[in-house]
């Protein structure tokens, strides 16, 4: 029986589209930029400001495709402070990280209907968490879906920049079961993308819901297929029961009798 929902975040409960990274990095580097000026910090030249995060960035992204574990940008942007000479303390470093992903804040989208379909799930008994694939810091994603309202309805929350594992590995799916005390077997996980999100639940014994973004790839094989298909996060109360979930409020004395 289905008793827990595990969800990608990015383009699956908060949706960007495609992203032009450097004009965002960009921008991060602006703003950031400014926030420390404001703060009456001794800064290079703007260039060399973002030239340098620029390339600490790009060398650990490139680095953790060669590895297969993640890191987090926040620790290189420190790093890269450190040898710019420039002093930040800890609650700096916090506010800096917000700033950096500002930009990227600005462009997200969630869809219509999605908190009510959280808070249903909530009700019927059903736990939810989070699983991203993601650079960015913990505290910084946490910001983002509480200026969302929807950070209550996730108290298990997995970021690839927090435990370095990135799907499709079956440890970061593993994590979360684990807080959730659920059995791969009686989860459910939705993302967009085939490989990481569908390919990598199944392998943990998950079933699987695929709601593509529109720049997903398909890659062939049926290793990547996943149970069911929807276009619309909130398709996916309609689609439970096909996977084995039961509604309590429908089988109880009084209950509504659908799901």
């Amino acid at each position: 029986m289905i008793q827990a929902v595990l969800f990608d975040l990015g383009d699956t409960i908060i949706h960007f589209g495609e992203l032009d990274t450097e004009a965002l990095f960009l921008s991060g580097a602006r703003e950031s930029y400014a926030y420390l000026q404001g703060r009456g910090k001794t800064l290079p030249e703007f260039a060399a400001y973002h030239a340098s995060h620029h390339r600490s960035i790009r060398r650990a992204y490139l680095w953790s495709k060669v590895k297969r574990r993640e890191f987090n940008a926040m620790e290189i942007v420190a790093r890269v402070l450190r040898r710019l000479a420039i002093e930040v303390s800890a609650e700096e470093i916090l506010e800096l990280g917000w700033i950096w992903y500002a930009p990227i804040v600005r462009l997200g989208t969630v869809e219509r209907g999605t908190h009510a379909m959280l808070a249903a799930l909530r009700a019927a008994g059903v736990k939810l968490a989070i699983v991203s694939n993601t650079f960015i810091p913990g505290q910084v994603l946490d910001r983002h879906l509480e200026q969302e309202q929807l950070l209550e309805f996730f108290p298990v929350r997995i970021y690839s920049s927090q435990v370095r594992y990135q799907k499709p590995h079956k440890k970061i799916f593993q994590l979360a079961l684990e807080q959730l005390a659920v059995a791969p077997a009686d989860a459910i996980f939705i993302g967009d993308l085939l490989r990481a999100d569908i390919k990598g639940a199944r392998r943990c014994g998950m079933k699987t819901v695929w709601k593509p973004a529109r720049h997903a790839r398909v890659p062939r094989g049926k290793r990547h297929q996943a149970d069911i298909r929807i276009r619309r996060i909130t398709q996916l109360p309609e689609i439970l029961q096909r996977l084995g979930w039961q509604d309590p409020g429908a089988t109880e004395p009084g209950g509504s009798g659908g799901s």
